[in-house]
């Protein structure tokens, strides 16, 4: 199974399944997970759980696991190499992340929150204090790095913008004189998904909006930018009017517009 395949699995996993009762594996102090193996990457009691039957098993690409933070535990900084997802499962927690302007920008992971971490973002991640225990799930793709990110905040060095890439949302407006069969074959005469995205541009979303068409967005280093518009000059036109739009992630800033308690309900 493919890199790209086994992510969108532990995606729609995250987003169906039900959410592990954390309940049924707390000892009266609240902690009896197995401590884990790395712990010189946390601070404070960290424990990670097996996961429950109808999860894909890890791999060398994607990792996954519920990890449990006593109160007030976190994790170091790091980055991964990859996108990361978290879910909560219990207690209160929060993501810690350098943006671009070098600021610590925090959100808070409670409930069912579900937070996408984009590749090459150093932050770190764990518990808020409010609760005993905090845990959550964590869909990781990809190596991650510790001593960069870390080193840098023990320092008080100013933090640099995680990487050089930008969000652009692609829309692909169907030809509407072409029926969707029509469409599907001239993708394929074009070799549409052999050029599209080109090596190095990173998947973010791919959705399908009725009377448009496709909407992609996608992580695209600054070098790569040119390697977007000719993949889809060559594979899409005749099949697709394209049109291009740069992007930012405002969740962060909307999450916790959100969670402000004094917000009127």
């Amino acid at each position: 199974m493919t890199v790209t395949k086994r992510l969108l699995l532990c995606c729609v996993t995250l987003l169906t399944m039900p959410l592990v009762a954390s309940a049924q594996v707390v000892a009266k102090d609240g902690f009896d997970y197995p401590p884990l193996k790395e712990a010189q990457n946390f601070v404070g009691p960290v424990g990670r759980a097996k996961l429950p039957a109808g999860w894909p098993a890890e791999d060398d690409n994607v990792r996954i696991s519920e990890v449990k933070f006593g109160r007030g535990a976190m994790t170091r900084w790091h980055r991964h190499e990859g996108s990361q997802y978290l879910i909560a499962t219990g207690g209160q927690g929060r993501l810690e992340y350098f943006n671009a302007d070098g600021k610590v920008v925090s959100v808070p992971i409670t409930g069912q929150t579900k937070v996408h971490t984009p590749g090459g973002t150093c932050h770190r991640h764990g518990s808020d204090g409010t609760t005993e225990v905090f845990s959550h799930v964590y869909v990781t793709l990809g190596d991650t790095h510790w001593d960069e990110c870390d080193r840098d905040y023990q320092a008080g060095a100013p933090a640099r913008p995680p990487d050089d890439t930008l969000l652009l949302t692609v829309f692909l407006r169907h030809d509407q004189t072409k029926n969707l069969q029509q469409i599907q074959a001239l993708q394929k005469q074009q070799g549409f998904f052999q050029q599209f995205p080109p090596p190095g541009v990173e998947i973010v979303s791919w959705h399908v909006v009725m009377g448009i068409g496709q909407v992609v967005t996608l992580k695209v280093p600054a070098a790569r930018l040119r390697d977007v518009n000719v993949a889809l000059e060559k594979s899409a036109w005749g099949a697709f009017r394209t049109e291009f739009y740069p992007t930012y992630d405002l969740y962060p800033v909307i999450h916790t517009q959100l969670a402000n308690p004094k917000r009127a309900r």
